[in-house]
């Protein structure tokens, strides 16, 4: 035994230096893993030679035959003898420069790896030569009896044509069996590559075939060759992305799918520095990211194309240059899933659920039951506690019933009308009790034309509706009007009447380019808080509590909503996206803002005291304040304040809904006490937080002959109709809502199964 564990030992073989074919097939053999991959070092030397028509012919998946033409600048004849040798490269002198790179190719590698493993004719023409030159390559070297390049007739540009690919390779000859998924592979390339370099020409056809597999002419737009190539379907879902960030030194932009899209699979396009990559952790990140939005197991549509400096990338990480490594990966990963998650959290405009069907269902067979179950072992069991038994998108019928109008005593009302120099007689002392009735008499849609300069100082027309369309009329309203120099009870009912249909936009909507305006907008969307985004959009309307309070289920949980709170956010970002765009509101009568606010001083909650000054001195000097700035206001704000100081109109933010009037008069004293008109952003902000504040829903007063309960009482209808499905439409609510306690879970029917275990 031993004398054999000897003769073992001797035999130990000694470290040998690989000859040199053999280290340059096995490094050939990890550049060009196969024929698409040799492809795609073709396509880059291509690019990288500026050209604008890339052809490309295979035939057999790329084995026996492997066609690339290009229109770029050649190649000089002199450097064909070099050209397939191990690292030559004309885009790369030291290694200093692999730092700076903004080229494909650096290396030197991928014709002198193709050449090893395959025969290789490159046939080339200079801008300044007379013919094209042509030459046969094998091992790196040049080939043939005759070797040197022999001249021929051809156009600008190269064509390289690898032949008999890995004929030196068996085993991997052998592996590679399936010409058409080779072929797949190499569309796929094509493809990709297209997409990316959309101005430039790609077209791709099997050797013998007049059909083209892959046409993309240089005048095809980037969706139009995703449409081509990935289908209308996905070309419709389309969302472009688009951002930057100074700190970590990045661009990006590309298209991905909305929510309403999911495919059957991934399809994720990266390229970094205009190279075709893969970065698995923004792959996860995104794929994560799109598993909110979309139903499992499926899958949305990605392109991206990042620029970054390229110092900061290491591109020579793997043979086949399809990975990457970059300087602050982790963060800006998360930086482009925040902005993809901003881009679907603003896609309104297509997005389609699944509807939950009915609880009642046919009779079934048991046995058929049970055989279905005994087939499929994969279906969750979806018990009692997770069932979801409610649709957000059922409507009631209700809605299509016309509103139901509150209606003062009959005997009130007659006596009113016996003696019409009576005034009505107030509930309380409380000077908000008696705002005049020029309130409540008539109040117009009105529509707003305006020229299409945005900055233009010109007082906007304004345009009354028909009569018809008034949002509260005198048979309407639960007052008969008296007199206009007579004041009456406003009965807070009114504040909350539908409003009929009608565009109440602007004629030409205003693009506003306003930085101040546009940065509002991006603070909306950055505070937008995505688990609260969800419960909005998804909620089902239970019933009101009162009428700032309401509840809601969203998934399986009962939720309390404080109305004013919400609201006020509500307003403030239809404030804000709507900005200069409003509709308006008109009385009749205009308002004279000093009577306004001498009744806001009045009220006890105005905090005005003697050592601020008399009431009237401080009610002249807010019409003096107003009128100064009534260009503004009425371009900007459809806030129109005559030359009498009179408030004639003021700004629409949602149709069917008119703000409680007994707000009226501390909107206009905070307008004047509360906004900093100086500094632009301020003032915008500071104005939608007063517009929003008096357009929120609050608890009124109540009113003569008290507010009409039920089921169709008109500030319910308006809540439940008008209120609840704009915020499930346009909310986007930050997370302070929930510090400030806005929005209260109950109950879960998980904790209710506990407790009674059923439900």
């Amino acid at each position: 035994m031993s004398s054999a564990a000897d003769n073992t030992d001797t035999n130990v073989s000694r470290i040998k230096k690989l000859e040199e074919s053999v280290i340059n097939r096995i490094a050939a053999g990890e550049v060009v893993q196969r024929p698409a991959n040799g492809l795609k070092e073709l396509i880059e030397n291509s690019i990288d030679a500026k050209s604008t028509n890339i052809q490309i012919i295979v035939n057999a998946g790329g084995l026996k035959l492997l066609q690339i033409q290009d229109n770029g600048h050649g190649i000089n004849r002199d450097d064909l003898a070099i050209v397939c040798e191990r690292f030559t490269t004309s885009k790369l002198a030291t290694f200093e420069d692999l730092s700076k790179i903004s080229t494909y190719g650096f290396r030197g590698e991928a014709l002198s790896s193709l050449s090893h493993v395959s025969y290789i004719t490159i046939t080339t023409r200079t801008m300044d030569t007379q013919c094209a030159y042509r030459a046969k390559y094998r091992d790196g070297k040049l080939a043939g009896d005759n070797p040197s390049p022999k001249p021929c007739a051809g156009n600008i540009g190269t064509i390289i044509s690898v032949e008999d690919l890995f004929y030196n390779m068996p085993l991997r000859r052998k592996a590679l069996t399936n010409p058409t998924e080779e072929f797949h592979r190499i569309s796929d390339v094509v493809t990709k590559y297209s997409i990316h370099n959309d101005s430039l020409a790609f077209s791709l056809k099997k050797s013998g075939s007049t059909t083209l597999e892959v046409n993309s002419p240089s005048s095809a737009t980037q969706r139009d060759r995703i449409r081509s190539f990935y289908g209308a379907a996905i070309e419709r879902e389309l969302l472009d992305v688009e951002d930057s960030c100074s700190d970590l030194e990045i661009k990006f932009n590309g298209v991905i799918t909305n929510p309403n899209f999911s495919g059957k699979k991934l399809t994720f396009i990266l390229f970094i520095n205009n190279r075709l990559v893969d970065c698995n952790t923004l792959k996860h990140a995104i794929e994560n990211l799109y598993a909110q939005y979309i139903p499992k197991h499926t899958h949305p549509f990605i392109y991206l194309s990042l620029s970054l400096l390229p110092q900061n990338v290491d591109v020579n990480i793997h043979p086949t240059k399809h990975e990457v490594r970059f300087l602050h990966e982790e963060a800006i990963v998360s930086y482009i899933e925040r902005a993809v998650d901003k881009v679907l959290l603003t896609a309104n405009t297509s997005r389609s659920f699944s509807i939950q069907k009915s609880i009642t269902t046919s009779h079934v067979n048991a046995s058929e039951i049970l055989k279905t179950k005994t087939q499929d072992n994969s279906i969750e069991k979806n018990y009692d506690y997770n069932l979801v038994r409610t649709d957000p998108k059922i409507q009631k019928l209700d809605l299509f019933f016309p509103a139901q109008s509150t209606q003062i005593d009959t005997q009130t009302k007659s006596k009113i009308c016996e003696n019409p120099d009576v005034s009505m007689i107030p509930v309380n002392n409380d000077p908000l009790s008696t705002i005049t009735t020029e309130i409540i008499e008539n109040i117009h849609l009105d529509g707003m034309e305006t020229d299409n300069n945005f900055n233009s100082t010109k007082t906007p027309k304004f345009e009354t509706i028909n009569p018809s369309v008034c949002l509260i009329s005198s048979q309407e309203s639960d007052l008969e009007i008296v007199s206009e120099s007579k004041r009456a009870k406003l009965d807070p009912t009114l504040s909350l009447l539908p409003t009929p249909l009608v565009n109440n936009r602007r004629n030409h909507i205003r693009k506003v380019e306003l930085t101040s305006v546009l940065t509002l907008k991006q603070d909306i969307i950055k505070k937008n808080y995505l688990t609260l985004h969800q419960l909005f959009q998804n909620h089902t309307y239970i019933g009101c509590v009162d009428q700032t309070q309401v509840l809601v289920q969203y998934d399986t949980g009962l939720y309390l909503l404080n109305l004013t709170h919400v609201t006020e956010e509500l307003f403030y970002q239809l404030y804000v996206l709507d900005f200069a765009n409003f509709a308006c509101l008109r009385f009749s009568t205009p308002l004279s803002l000093y009577e306004l606010a001498i009744i806001g001083l009045e009220s006890p909650n105005s905090g005005w005291k003697e050592g601020d000054g008399d009431k009237e001195s401080l009610a002249n000097f807010m019409v003096t304040s107003l009128q100064s700035k009534c260009k503004m206001l009425s371009d900007y704000f459809s806030l129109e304040i005559d030359s009498n100081g009179n408030i004639c109109t003021i700004p629409m933010l949602l149709d069917g809904y008119v703000p409680n009037m007994n707000q009226l008069p501390f909107f206009i004293m905070r307008l004047v006490t509360e906004v900093d008109w100086e500094v632009e952003m301020d003032c915008f902000q500071m104005i939608g937080r007063e517009i929003s504040r008096f357009y929120a829903i609050r608890e009124s007063v109540e009113a003569v002959g008290g507010i009409e309960e039920g089921e169709r009482s008109p500030w319910k209808r308006v809540i439940e109709h008008t209120v609840m499905p704009s915020l499930r439409k346009e909310m986007m609510p930050p997370e302070s809502l929930l510090k400030e306690g806005a929005i209260l879970q109950l109950a879960d029917l998980h904790e209710l199964y506990k407790v009674f275990e059923r439900c």
